[in-house]
């Protein structure tokens, strides 16, 4: 009897990145067993027998808890330059809010291979007496568990804030001008959770069980039983929960400047004022491959029975029985929230003797969503090596 046992498990809690690698579990197994019976008497009983069994269990689960929060601020504006006699100006620089927040969150890759068992079991009787019972036997038991489990709670959020205006420039004897520098605010929010990635299939080489039995030259009563038992069975359960909220409040402003009541005229040029968000969301993805082809064996149960008296019996039987399970589950929760006040506007040149003028600046507003979640991929046959090219693992 031969038992192979390989049992992962895996507990990850993480509040950035969390990343479960299962072994590569690699099995190769040749069995022969021979039996020889030459020159007996009577009442002669030979039994042979093989047992395979190999139990795989692999276990991952992985708890990300994330919060990533930002809050940025930017300012060149508020700035006056008043009652002066000469003119008075005011000119302010650009103000610039960059902001990047990534999570990447509870993956499992999990590979078993090399499923593909080789037994041969052979039973000679030669020159026996009378009341000979020959008995070949092959087991073999083929048991994969694998259990995929993640839960990701992620909040990404940024209060953001940009500022070049509510300038002034009044009460100036010479004139009074304000131009105010661009103010930018430009966030990207990256979120991707829970994926798990699953192959369990042979080594591609030849899997095969053989029976042998061979009985001459024996006398009366003679019984032969030759018989093969296959088994496999296959489960994969994958199950994930993610519960994602991202936000943005934003506030960019370049405008509310004034130049009024100046003598030599007021003028007021206010830059442009540009908010750019993105928020990325993939999630719940399950990969399965099962590459089955050769860990489902091939049966060969030979017999021989030549040159034997009256009362004979003889039993070729062979059992082969494959059970294939695959659950997935998955729960997605997203909220992706935009507040945002984009303004290059609200100047004034009022009042002004030389006359006066106003010129804004573009403003603008782009937001892009985006959400991926979900997906389950379950392949069965001969797909071997792509799969594994697929994952990554060769």
């Amino acid at each position: 009897m031969k038992t192979r046992k390989l049992v992962t498990a895996g507990i990850g809690l993480l509040s950035s990145m969390v990343l479960m690698l299962s072994p590569l579990a690699v099995f190769a197994d040749t069995t022969t067993n021979n039996s020889q019976l030459v020159n007996s008497g009577n009442n002669v009983t030979s039994n042979s027998t093989t047992n395979t069994s190999t139990n795989v269990n692999v276990s991952n689960n992985n708890t990300a808890n994330i919060i990533q929060s930002v809050a940025a601020s930017t300012n060149t504006g508020g700035n006056t330059s008043n009652s002066n006699i000469g003119g008075g100006s005011v000119n302010t620089g650009s103000a610039n809010v960059g902001v990047t927040l990534n999570a990447t969150a509870n993956r499992n890759v999990t590979a078993v291979t090399g499923l593909d068992p080789t037994s041969t079991n052979n039973t000679d009787v030669v020159n026996t007496g009378n009341s000979v019972n020959a008995n070949s036997t092959t087991n073999t038991s083929t048991n994969v568990n694998v259990s995929n489990s993640n839960m990701a709670k992620v909040e990404q959020s940024v209060l953001g804030t940009a500022n070049t205006g509510n300038n002034t420039a009044n009460k100036n004897i010479g004139g009074g001008s304000v131009n105010s520098g661009m103010a930018n605010l430009n966030t990207t929010m990256n979120t991707d959770v829970n994926h798990n990635d699953t192959f369990v299939g042979g080594s591609g080489g030849s899997n095969s069980l053989t029976n042998n039995t061979s009985v001459t030259n024996t006398g009366d009563h003679t019984n032969t039983n030759s018989t093969i038992n296959s088994d496999t069975d296959v489960s994969v359960n994958n199950s994930n929960m993610a519960m994602i909220t991202q936000m943005l409040m934003g506030n960019v402003n370049s405008g509310g400047n004034a130049a009024n009541k100046n003598i030599g005229g007021g003028s007021v040029n206010s830059g442009m004022a540009n908010l750019g968000a993105t928020m990325n969301v993939s999630g719940n993805s399950n990969l399965t491959g099962l590459d089955l082809s050769s860990v489902d064996p091939m049966l060969t149960n030979n017999m021989d029975t030549v040159n034997t008296g009256n009362h004979v019996a003889t039993n070729n039987t062979v059992n082969s029985e494959m059970d294939v399970t695959t659950s997935n589950g998955n729960s997605f929760s997203l909220g992706q929230l935009l507040f945002s006040f984009v303004s290059s506007g609200h100047n004034y040149a009022n009042n002004n003797i030389g006359g006066g003028s106003t010129t804004t600046g573009g403003s603008n507003s782009g937001t892009t969503f985006s959400t991926s979640s979900n997906l389950n991929a379950t392949v069965f046959g001969g797909v071997g090596s792509f799969v594994l090219t697929m994952l990554g693992l060769i």
